[in-house]
């Protein structure tokens, strides 16, 4: 196993051998098991798992000269690092769909759903849910003997109640790999069966300009889309960033912006180049401040690495990715913030449409939102689609809470093709210039 100094010392054992074909090479393992919980509205739950592990050989800044093998045996490694080139469908047969590689968490989370849905018997109204689990091993050993070792884990809920009348919603949130208590679910339960019902009476939109509030941590979605892809080095490397073309000061001066892979729903603390991960700047009081670096880029940059080198799995190469972006909080109580919007749209959940990092604008379909009048809140809103621009969102950001939240709106980043779980947050905030598409 990944984790014992036995399993250990046989990986970095095959790693040494590295050096007598390109010292800058390192060997990649990745044990991984994933397990996702289905709730149908109306059928009983449905559970899928999977194992695999499986391993690679990366050269930084050389993608062609890399191989990997699913499934090795320690002599397959000694092999693959000295140069050969393995069978690569080994996985298929190391898939355990069906299985149960978290016993533990499994049966305690069915009967938390069926409570759930116990509960929402009551009403008129029908509960789905999906809850994914996931466990995630991986060792990186270099040409040099050193070895670096990294578990992440966690696991999202998604709760979506539907009402005889049309009302619908979506209740998201990430948690570790415990169960969440009683209380902690019922509040889930409770926002989805509330907003729900309020979705029967909604009205349509007028579609143009307006001024919105975003609820605590759905903020983070704007971020990741309009800055986080922007400043992700590879992009910026290609030029395919707007954001890096304009003047300092880039936004408001109370806006900060970091990305730290160490929190959030799929934390890393070493990532899958073997680099400590922290905290990176890409906003610093309105000003741009960083990049997030894996080698490759960092190499062409002139810089170091951020720690941010990720790959969706051992059968693919490394790229710069967000780990956990947010925008840091300010120091207004949430409240202000509505009572100082005379008219516009509070924003409780939304998801990302598309995005062009090149031309600074990113589109998004809010499905939970409510009208704003002199500072209170009015009818709620049907969904519809939102247009924000990167220069507009970041300079008109003028209203910042305290309230940081974070993974209020969960999603996987697509990146290269590769899809990755990250983690977004934000304290509620007032945007000055939106536009919404009927």
């Amino acid at each position: 196993m990944l984790g014992s100094d036995e399993g250990a010392g046989a990986f970095a054992a095959a790693a040494r051998t590295l050096s007598r074909t390109d010292p800058q090479a390192y060997l990649f393992g990745e044990w991984r098991t994933d397990v996702r919980i289905s709730l149908p509205e109306t059928s009983t739950p449905e559970v899928q798992s999977s194992r695999q592990w499986g391993a690679r050989v990366c050269v930084p800044g050389r993608p062609g000269r890399e191989r990997f093998c699913a499934a090795p045996s320690p002599q397959a490694l000694e092999r693959l690092c000295a140069g050969a080139r393995l069978p690569q469908d080994g996985a298929r047969a190391f898939q355990e769909a069906g299985s149960r590689p978290i016993p533990d968490v499994v049966p305690r989370a069915l009967q938390a759903l069926e409570t759930l849905r116990r509960r929402c018997a009551g009403s008129d109204a029908r509960l789905g849910a999906r809850w994914t689990f996931f466990l995630q091993e991986v060792l990186v050993a270099g040409a040099d003997g050193g070895v670096a070792r990294d578990r992440r884990a966690g696991s999202w809920l998604r709760l979506e109640v539907s009402t005889a009348r049309g009302g619908r919603s979506l209740v998201e949130r990430a948690f570790g790999l415990e169960v969440p208590c009683d209380e902690e679910l019922q509040r889930m339960m409770e926002q989805a069966l509330g907003r729900a019902e309020a979705q029967e009476r909604a009205r349509k939109v007028r579609p143009g300009p307006q001024r919105l509030v975003l609820a605590p941590g759905v903020g983070g979605v704007v971020v990741h889309e309009l800055v986080g892809h922007a400043l992700e080095a590879d992009t910026v490397l290609r030029g395919a960033s707007r954001l890096t073309e304009w003047g300092d000061p880039v936004a408001a001066p109370s806006l900060t912006i970091l990305d730290d892979p160490r929190r959030g729903r799929a934390g890393w603390r070493v990532d899958d180049e073997g680099t400590r991960a922290g905290p990176t700047s890409l906003i610093e009081r309105g000003r741009l401040a960083g990049r997030l670096h894996d080698r490759t880029t960092a190499a062409a940059a002139g810089t170091r690495s951020t720690g941010h080198g990720r790959r969706a799995s051992f059968r693919e190469s490394v790229h710069p990715r967000m780990g956990c972006t947010f925008l840091a909080p300010g120091d207004l109580d949430p409240e202000e913030v509505l009572k100082k919007t005379a008219r516009g749209i509070l924003v409780r959940h939304m998801r990302v449409g598309d995005a062009d990092p090149r031309a600074g604008r990113a589109w998004f379909h809010v499905d939970d939102a409510d009208e704003i009048f002199g500072g209170r809140l009015g009818n709620p809103l049907r969904p519809f689609l939102l247009e924000l621009d990167a220069h507009a969102f970041l300079k008109t950001t003028d209203l910042v809470g305290h309230d940081l939240a974070f993974d209020r709106c969960i999603g996987s980043c697509v990146h290269h093709g590769q899809p990755l779980a990250v983690s977004v947050g934000a304290p509620t905030l007032r945007i000055g210039v939106a536009t919404v598409i009927a």
